[in-house]
């Protein structure tokens, strides 16, 4: 996994950290274009690398600065610091890096409580909020955290981003049935223990496109890839014996990155869950629908015994 940290407005919060006065106010660091506007600054219109004059025209308030250099290094300097107790390698730039935890997934363990832990050190420690995308690659991780800034932690995994990408790929038309417009999010509701009989919703692959389909397989391929390599080849031949167009897409809640979501993958043997709620917190279950939670070895048992 992949963690990019980027410090938001990075120039103008050190400003402001460093002078109370300037806290809540339109901040600009720059000469001659803006190179770091306030979060203030950015609600009334003044972006980054826009002409000061222009800037000043669009927020007649604003507060321009020289940047200081030195100053800003030192608290980068902080920052790192505290990432590379935490991460095996670390890459860095001016107001952001990228931390490979690559190999070591197993004993980072939760990578959610890590980003926050992260945070939350670097807030107590240093001053400055920090937004935080952790993905299997860089590019992933850094989209991550540009879709909760600032101040925001979003843990994106291939589950979430290969659904994503089945949903985008479809028309207008395709949505209205796989994303109802009128239903909320919800959570795995269909756990263990919890009978499952509802018809099968959403769009079925036999409505999708050749593209869409193979979209479609590479997302239950996540699912399966996470079995033992005998069972993961067994549950793939299953769903290619069954055949891929009874199985649904269904989607619901908001389709905006850093929102409550929940998906279904609904086989004709299996039902696949992911939900995200709260604080990226992650729910993803794979359900045999016929063979469910070990009832398949316990039948084995039982005929074995002659029972």
């Amino acid at each position: 996994m992949i963690l990019h940290l980027d410090l938001d407005a990075f120039f103008a919060s050190v400003e402001q950290l460093k002078d109370p006065r300037l806290r809540g106010k339109p901040v600009a660091v720059g000469n001659g274009v803006v190179a770091s506007p306030s979060y203030e600054a950015r609600a009334r219109g003044v972006t980054t690398a826009m002409p000061l004059h222009q800037a000043r025209r669009v927020c007649p308030e604003l507060i321009v600065l020289d940047g200081r250099h030195e100053v800003y290094r030192c608290f980068t300097d902080s920052v790192w610091e505290i990432l590379r107790r935490e991460a095996p390698a670390l890459e860095t730039f001016l107001d952001e890096a990228f931390a490979d935890f690559t190999g070591t997934e197993g004993a980072v363990g939760d990578f959610g409580e890590l980003g926050r832990r992260l945070r939350r050190e670097i807030r107590e420690d240093v001053g400055l909020p920090a937004t935080i995308g952790i993905a299997r690659n860089r590019m992933l991780a850094k989209l991550a955290a540009k879709s909760v800034k600032p101040d925001g932690l979003r843990v994106l995994r291939e589950e979430e981003r290969r659904a994503r990408e089945l949903l985008e790929s479809l028309t207008d038309e395709q949505r209205l049935i796989a994303a109802p417009a009128d239903a909320k999010p919800g959570e795995v509701v269909f756990g263990p223990g919890k009978q499952f009989s509802e018809a099968p919703r959403g769009i079925p692959a036999a409505e999708l496109t050749s593209e869409q389909r193979a979209l479609l397989e590479a997302l239950l391929l996540e699912y399966i890839g996470n079995f033992r390599a005998e069972l993961a080849e067994r549950e793939l031949a299953r769903c290619r014996a069954r055949g891929f167009d009874a199985i649904h897409f269904l989607w619901l809640g908001s389709t905006k990155p850093g929102q409550p979501l929940y998906y279904r993958l609904h086989g004709p043997h299996f039902l696949v869950e992911f939900d995200v709620v709260g604080d990226n917190h992650v729910h993803a279950l794979w359900r045999d629908l016929e063979n469910d939670f070990g009832a398949d070895l316990l039948r084995r048992h039982r005929e074995a015994e002659g029972r």
